[in-house]
């Protein structure tokens, strides 16, 4: 009888739920919060995570850039330095060259609403894009600008790096100014006509109204800002995340929405449950195994029948399957409540 009770209480159902249960509901609740999980793998890495790394522009900004300032450092008129600028962005797709697109739009038809007539369709082929001067020889240069001709000269548009390698000087008074708009959380763009730097726009994407509180959030349980790199070039940005798991750091990248950042949080609970389940569960089979082969017999004369052993088999699987559904009680944290914030 002994040995029948061994055999059938030593059911490893328990050890074999232990880590697919908490899985399976871990990424549930990670779906209702917004978060999907790419399985175990992915919730076993996370809670690794040593860095979390940030894309900026449209990840912490709106991704809605304006431009709000328009210098001309020569002595073209700024309307003619507008058209310029906006005839050699009108063939880019980046979201700059729209913002300054319909900057320059607006300063040439300045007395019509931006929700009116042509205003909808954003590009040359509208009719409030008239004005704009014919381009040839264009191309975008990523992480740098565009350069393109206009009656047989060169144009550039965009950062420092474009104006160095294409040798056009940056006179102290304008690096001045592009250091003034960036001090102002501002995009500095050089405009260099003829290889001579002809003015400088500033561009603003303004911060996403969480941003701020949800980066306050992470540094409360932990994620502190340790390092910021600007003007990095898109192919520059997984160099950067390589530099960081050079010494085996598991790295997170953040490139879309952060509004459910400290949901990451819920991992630690994940594999707490994971942990507790792999110890209730063999707990369960050392006293269970040791009270079915009779250990307890001799002195207090317990012993475990078989009917008995088959229900704690039984029960031991439930409990796992239960502890594991335990997860779904879980509540992505108030920013508030992370931020220690009274809301009267």
């Amino acid at each position: 009888m002994f040995a029948i009770s061994v055999v059938v209480v030593a059911c490893p159902c328990a050890l074999g739920l232990a880590t697919p249960t908490a899985v399976m509901v871990a990424t549930g609740v990670g779906a209702n919060n917004g978060v999907l999980i790419k399985g175990g793998d992915a919730l076993e890495k996370a809670q690794k995570i040593e860095h979390v790394i940030f894309d900026k522009t449209g990840t912490l900004t709106q991704g809605k850039a304006t431009v709000t300032t328009a210098k001309v450092f020569s002595g073209m008129e700024r309307g003619e330095f507008l058209t310029l600028v906006a005839s050699a962005e009108a063939s880019s797709e980046h979201p700059l060259a729209k913002a300054i697109l319909e900057y320059a739009r607006h300063f040439h038809f300045f007395d019509e609403p931006s929700g009116a007539g042509d205003a909808q369709t954003h590009g040359p082929e509208s009719k409030s894009y008239e004005w704009l001067l014919d381009t040839t020889d264009f191309s975008a240069l990523p992480g740098q600008g565009v350069q393109c001709s206009v009656g047989g000269k060169r144009i550039l548009v965009g950062n420092r790096k474009l104006m160095i390698e294409n040798l056009v000087t940056i006179p102290d008074h304008v690096e001045k100014f592009v250091v003034e708009l960036e001090e102002s959380a501002k995009t500095g763009i050089l405009v260099a006509f003829e290889h001579k730097l002809v003015g400088v726009l500033g561009v603003a994407d303004p911060l996403k109204r969480e941003a701020v509180v949800v980066i306050e959030g992470l540094m409360k349980i932990g994620v502190g800002i340790t390092d910021v790199r600007a003007e990095v070039m898109p192919s520059g940005k997984a160099d950067v995340i390589r530099s960081f798991q050079k010494d085996g750091c598991v790295v997170a990248m953040v490139g879309d929405d952060i509004n459910d950042s400290p949901a990451l949080a819920a991992v630690d609970k994940t594999f707490f449950r994971i942990r507790l389940n792999y110890i209730f569960a063999s707990a369960y089979n050392i006293v269970a195994i040791s009270i079915a082969a009779g250990v307890l017999y001799p002195w207090l004369k317990i012993k475990l029948p078989p009917w008995v052993a088959g229900a704690c088999m039984a029960m031991s699987s439930v409990t796992v399957v239960c502890s594991s559904l335990l997860l779904m009680r879980y509540r992505k944290p108030r920013l508030t409540t992370v931020l220690e914030i009274t809301v009267e």
